[in-house]
């Protein structure tokens, strides 16, 4: 219930991305490992759960924000 499937097309990476991969933190955040790089992405939903509304198969997540388990991902 509340699931959504999508396939993942494109993932991109931000500044503050950057600052991790070449400096290990950002503004004095130091990266914990491990630390998954890329989190602006765009694909295709492909499974709609149950519950799930405003969505559908086939629609382009691209600068979508979707909200899972409290916590917002950009697709």
């Amino acid at each position: 219930v509340g699931q959504l499937q999508i396939r993942v097309h494109t993932v991109g990476i931000c500044g503050s991305d950057l600052h991790y991969f070449l400096n290990g933190g950002n503004r004095g955040k130091v990266v914990k490992s491990p630390m998954v790089l890329g989190h602006e992405a765009s694909g295709v939903v492909e499974v709609v759960g149950k519950g799930v509304q405003g969505l559908e198969k086939g629609m382009c997540t691209k600068n979508m924000k979707i909200k899972i388990n409290n916590h917002s991902i950009l697709f």
